[in-house]
């Protein structure tokens, strides 16, 4: 149940190279519904460059280009990908939206000083990046990872009567302990946290936290990190019976009670809104870094009959997060 709102190489062949990138921007084309991009026009408005065509980043592609071109002339809007698609000449107005890590890399690379909105990094790829690149007045990122107070919302209202959260803090996650300990402050919740680092044994810093909570929170960090830990976290809970609150559709799909994260639809629609404000006033955009406007929540059916647990919809949930985020607002 769930609510939803290369590096180039020399080549004996080099002559077959042009054939070969108009092939694989066709084939990008093609797959996301848009029109093949032998020659990207010079004038388009924005350039959406994709770090591959895996079905999330082609639905944020296609999200954006299909609100825009109700907006906008039909050739306001470019797609690219890193799958053979040239570099292409921009002016010095149109906005490049790079989806993931590896079309931002590119985007700063080959396009430096060009207005540049990000969708679908991690705050740590997206600060690293920025280490990497120096200070650019005209960059915008939509960060993919959701601020942890979202998770805790969502916590305290699956198990209100709940005294007890739990939690580690992996080498990422560790960001997130001012925050989390800031969106706890002044209720009656009592963090349960420990360190956990790839040196440690995970089954020896989780059971001492699970054993002592009454929910436990999972929170996201690195790819490796978060694939060896999520089998132990969903282990001991699930011995120990505590309700798990994961941070993406396939954390609830192995066994969290409930996650909350962005859809490639929620990144599509947010990248859209920003994309249609700078188009309307390139001089007033904000350029700076934005949490996800829009997230989702699903639920896993089986684990609350398991933990004998009734649950709002996750559309009431939802709502409710909503509300209780915008009472939190200064």
């Amino acid at each position: 149940m769930k609510f939803q709102a290369r590096k180039a190489h020399h080549c004996p062949h080099a002559g077959r190279k042009p054939l070969i990138m108009w092939l694989g921007a066709t084939l990008a084309a093609l797959l996301l519904g848009a029109p093949p991009l032998a020659q990207p026009e010079p004038d388009r408005n924005v350039y959406i460059l994709l770090s591959d065509v895996s079905s999330h980043y082609s639905l944020v592609a296609r999200t954006i280009a299909d609100t825009l071109k109700q907006q906008h002339a039909e050739g306001s809007v470019a797609i690219g990908t890193l799958m053979g698609t040239p570099p292409i000449a921009l002016n010095g107005d149109t906005l490049i939206i790079a989806v993931g890590t590896k079309a931002t890399r590119r985007a700063i690379t080959e396009h430096p000083g060009k207005p540049l909105l990000s969708l679908f990094l991690t705050r740590s790829a997206w600060r690293n990046l920025s280490e990497e690149a120096g200070a650019d007045g005209r960059r915008a990122v939509v960060f993919l990872d959701n601020p942890p107070r979202r998770l805790f919302y969502l916590a305290s209202l699956i198990k209100p009567e709940a005294r007890r959260i739990g939690t580690v803090f992996g080498p990422v996650s560790q960001a997130y302990k001012r925050p989390l300990r800031d969106a706890m402050a002044g209720t009656h919740y009592q963090l349960i946290a420990a360190d956990l680092t790839h040196q440690d044994n995970p089954v020896a810093r989780l059971t001492p936290v699970i054993e002592n909570s009454d929910l436990f929170l999972a929170l996201p960090d690195r790819a490796f990190f978060n694939r060896n830990v999520a089998k132990w976290i969903l282990y001991l809970s699930f011995r120990n019976k505590i309700p798990v609150i994961g941070f993406s559709e396939s954390y609830t799909r192995a066994g969290a009670l409930a996650s909350l994260y962005s859809s490639a639809a929620d990144i599509g629609r947010q990248g859209a809104e920003l994309a249609e404000s700078y188009l309307r006033s390139p001089a007033d955009f904000h350029w700076r870094s934005f949490d996800p406007a829009y997230f989702s929540i699903e639920i896993n059916p089986a684990v609350a009959r398991a933990l004998d647990m009734e649950l709002p919809t996750p559309e009431t949930l939802r709502l409710a997060i909503e509300k209780l985020e915008e009472a939190a607002e200064p």
